[in-house]
């Protein structure tokens, strides 16, 4: 888990006060699945498609083989096909 820390200033009516937040994101989970590179967040799945040809059908079939292998814990989850 990558930790991301920003620095802000706040502004309140009479005073200025320099404060702190803490950003927690996750990196992505990265794997080859049937020759395609995929990358699993925690609200998105993306799937880079090289050839152009991965098809809604397999793309739902990569979503379900994640849901049964626990990579995603949701069967509702925004999946983005990329051809690159």
């Amino acid at each position: 888990m990558e930790l991301i820390i920003k620095f802000i200033t706040l502004f309140t009516p009479n005073t200025r006060k320099t404060g702190v937040i803490i950003y927690v994101g996750a990196k992505p989970i990265k794997m080859m699945l049937n020759g395609l590179e995929i990358e699993v967040f925690k609200t998105k799945v993306k799937i880079f498609d090289s050839h152009g040809d991965v098809s809604d059908l397999e793309a739902e079939k990569i979503m379900l083989y994640l849901y049964h292998e626990g990579f995603i814990s949701v069967q509702t989850i925004m999946c983005e096909i990329i051809e690159v």
